[in-house]
């Protein structure tokens, strides 16, 4: 599942962007996790909960959070727009439902 927010200027998408990053560095930690996957986090909550800032060889960011067997992805996305993209590999994990086959 993904998300594009498109910028009318590249400053502001720019500007947005590392604001997001300032804002978001503890996104993985339990807390933070447990609003954005509507889960209760608890002492003994089993998983991976952590944050990956990378650098892209373009001068790019990549904000990362994993949790269990899910990703989201954010960055900038050719200086204007801001993507957000989301993998869930196991959904029952984070109490999704898989989706059905289609005919």
């Amino acid at each position: 599942m993904s998300r594009t927010l498109v910028f009318d200027a590249p400053r502001h998408a720019r500007g947005f962007f590392e604001a997001l990053i300032a804002d978001n560095l503890d996104i993985g930690r339990p807390h933070n996790v447990e609003i954005i996957f509507g889960r209760k986090i608890r002492r003994d909550t089993r998983g991976t909960f952590r944050t990956a800032i990378d650098r892209r060889d373009n001068g790019g960011v990549i904000v990362n959070l994993f949790y269990k067997h899910s990703r989201i992805k954010q960055y900038l996305k050719d200086g204007r727009a801001m993507r957000i993209e989301t993998v869930v590999n196991a959904p029952p994990r984070v109490g999704l439902q898989r989706p059905s086959a289609q005919p």
